[in-house]
């Protein structure tokens, strides 16, 4: 993070400050240490001594971080290696350095009309596979905004149907959730409350760009907490939430009593 010359005082200062030039980030090295075998992958396989080193290297990272999970980022479309390593590594700093991140990073083209649906799943086929998604994970967090330039585009250029992630989406993802009882599925609407706030939340890469959604998801994977503790509002329609006008001290107070001074 940052050029050769820059200190842990001028990194701190730059997170905090409001209008900061953004700092450089590059990859320093690529070391391949293994390769995984495309055939013959049961759980019965013998490792290889390469293999098993990697294995030993993140376990050992495990060993001293303060979280024992790891923390596994898969890019999009139109991303590459550089892209999506330099990312987790970005994820894993505001996150306090507890867990240990890793990118899945993909051979992914860098010409979006090799895709031209890859930024986007149709709502109906989205909510089909939501129920296994469900059972598989601990939360499920789906975010919402009125303004998303990508899932415009991929409707506009393939037509279909409405695409999960947008605001026309919201109700009938609601619904489902709620008739399918998925207690532990929630949507959080970036752009409610933006008439109050003064600004909507948008474009396609909000979730990291974006201090205040950013905020929440890092938090989301330190703590772990449901919404109502991260500092979230609830709106009228049952497992939507929102980020209000006090956000930024609401998150603080959660992070004050959640954590007990230890980020």
């Amino acid at each position: 993070m940052g050029t050769p010359d820059i200190d842990w005082d001028d990194l701190y200062k730059s997170s905090l400050a409001d209008n900061a030039p953004p700092l450089p980030l590059t990859l320093d090295k690529v070391n391949e240490m293994a390769l995984l075998p495309a055939q013959d992958t049961h759980a019965d396989h013998i490792i290889t001594p390469e293999l098993q080193a990697f294995a030993d290297a993140i376990n050992a990272e495990l060993a001293i971080a303060v979280d024992k999970e790891i923390m596994v980022y898969v890019h999009g479309t139109k991303v590459d290696f550089t892209n999506a390593t330099i990312l987790t590594a970005e994820i894993d700093h505001f996150a306090g350095r507890d867990f240990v991140g890793l990118a899945y990073t993909w051979p992914s083209y860098q010409n979006i009309l090799v895709y031209l649906t890859g930024a986007d799943v149709e709502v109906d086929k989205f909510l089909s596979r939501l129920p296994a998604i469900s059972e598989l994970a601990d939360q499920v967090i789906i975010t919402v905004t009125d303004d998303d330039n990508a899932l415009k585009a991929a409707k506009k250029c393939m037509q279909g149907n409405t695409r999960a992630g947008t605001a026309d989406a919201e109700i009938i993802e609601e619904r489902f959730i709620v008739e399918n009882k998925l207690t532990n599925v929630e949507i959080i609407d970036v752009s409610r409350g933006q008439e109050i706030r003064g600004f909507d939340i948008t474009g396609h890469h909000y979730w990291y760009r974006h201090p205040w959604m950013s905020s929440d998801i890092i938090f989301l994977m330190r703590t772990n907490l449901p919404p109502e503790r991260r500092g979230l509002s609830p709106t009228e329609l049952e497992g939507i939430w929102y980020l209000a006008e006090d956000y930024p001290e609401k998150i603080q107070d959660a992070a004050e009593k959640e954590l007990n001074g230890q980020w």
